[in-house]
């Protein structure tokens, strides 16, 4: 099997898990199956952390138990830029919302300056930031700032594989996470937004 058709067979599996939320045995057995694949081909030392990253599928219990029966979750990424990482988790009302508000989303983003070494990343809190992007109808909301001078050790995480376009990470705890990059603001596939413990079907992925 190719680095490609395993990459497209980790999407798959990634996306009939919804993220990890929906995760069965035997869709975490490909999940991990297709990861220890890509693992065994190695990272590309030259390929770039930075840009728009968008979360395919994690085991990571901090963000597996971000679910309420009060909103759904969109987009879970990572925005990279420069030696900052900010991590994406976009809210959305819940399908039981009232129409004209069903369009409305906020970002929550994790502020963190990283240093890489080699294929570790180690981390450090600056703070948070929200993000309206649409509130009851309205646009053009001023983000709410909570970023500070100071910073903290905010753990770690390994680059196992990273080929520009699919990155493969784990974190000191032992959990992995899989991130596709975001080109023009369109990913190559992805799952809906996440309604815990069920996918919405009733609107696209992001």
């Amino acid at each position: 099997q190719t680095v490609a058709e395993t990459k497209a067979a980790l999407r798959s599996a990634a996306a009939a898990a919804a993220r990890g939320f929906e995760a069965t045995a035997e869709a975490t057995a490909e999940v991990r199956a297709a990861i220890k694949v890509l693992v065994a081909e190695g990272t590309n030392a030259t390929a770039p952390l930075e840009g728009s990253w968008t979360l395919l599928w994690t085991d990571a219990p901090d963000i597996l138990t971000l679910g309420s029966p009060l909103s759904r979750l969109g987009r879970i990424g990572q925005e990279i830029s420069g030696d900052t990482i900010e991590n994406v988790i976009e809210y959305r009302p819940p399908p039981w919302a009232l129409e004209r508000f069903r369009n409305d989303a906020i970002e929550q983003r994790v502020v963190l300056t990283y240093e890489r070494r080699g294929d570790s990343v180690d981390l450090r809190l600056k703070g948070l930031r929200l993000k309206p992007k649409t509130v009851f109808g309205l646009d053009n909301l001023a983000d709410l700032n909570a970023v500070g001078p100071i910073s903290l050790p905010f753990g770690r995480f390994d680059v196992l594989f990273n080929d520009g376009d699919l990155r493969i990470v784990r974190t000191a705890q032992g959990f992995y996470s899989v991130n596709e990059r975001v080109v023009d603001g369109q990913q190559q596939q992805g799952p809906p937004p996440t309604t815990t413990p069920a996918a919405d079907d009733d609107e696209e992925a992001e």
